[in-house]
C-alpha cells in the first residue's frame, strides 16, 4: 500500500520536463522566425543600398560630374563616413545605409570583373563596386546564442 502512494505522490514529473524542453524549443523556432524575418528585410534594403550606390557611381562618371562641387568623388576606393555628401554615399543614406556607426558602405573601382568584357573606353573607371553591410542585433536568438549577426551585399 505505502509502495502505491510512492507512485501517485510522482505522478505529473514527466509533464514537467516535456514543457520545459517544448517551451525551449517553441523560443527557439519563434526566435528563427521572428529574427529571420528581421534579418531578410536588412539584407533587402542592403542589397537596395548598393545597387543605388553603385548605379550612382557610374553614372555620374558617365556624365562626367563625379569630381565637380562637395559632392563628387575621385576615382580611388573610399569608405562613407556618417556624414558624407559624396554622391554615392548619399545615395546608400536615402536607401538607410551609412547613416549610423553599424553601417559600412565601401565603393570600389576594379580594373575587371571575370566575365565581364567589351567595356566602354575613355572613362577613367569602367566598374564600380558597392559593399554595404550592417550589424543587426538578434531579439529571441539571443537567448540560444548570437546576439548579433552581420548583414551585407554587393553591387
Amino acid at each position: 500500500m505505502q509502495f502505491m502512494r510512492k507512485i501517485r505522490d510522482e505522478e505529473g514529473q514527466a509533464l514537467v520536463l516535456v514543457a520545459l524542453a517544448m517551451s525551449i524549443f517553441l523560443i527557439g523556432a519563434i526566435g528563427l522566425g521572428i529574427d529571420g524575418s528581421h534579418l531578410y528585410a536588412h539584407r533587402q534594403m542592403a542589397q537596395t543600398a548598393a545597387d543605388a550606390a553603385a548605379l550612382s557611381a557610374i553614372e555620374d562618371i558617365y556624365e562626367g560630374t563625379y569630381s565637380a562641387g562637395g559632392t563628387g568623388f575621385s576615382i580611388a576606393a573610399f569608405t562613407c563616413s556618417t556624414s558624407d555628401t559624396r554622391t554615392p554615399c548619399a545615395y546608400a543614406a536615402n536607401n538607410g545605409f551609412g547613416t549610423n556607426a553599424n553601417d559600412t558602405v565601401a565603393i570600389s573601382f576594379p580594373g575587371s570583373v571575370p566575365g565581364v568584357s567589351g567595356l566602354a573606353a575613355g572613362f577613367p573607371a569602367e566598374l564600380v563596386t558597392a559593399k554595404v553591410s550592417r550589424t543587426v542585433p538578434t531579439t529571441l536568438l539571443r537567448f540560444l546564442g548570437p546576439t548579433s549577426t552581420t548583414v551585407s551585399a554587393t553591387a
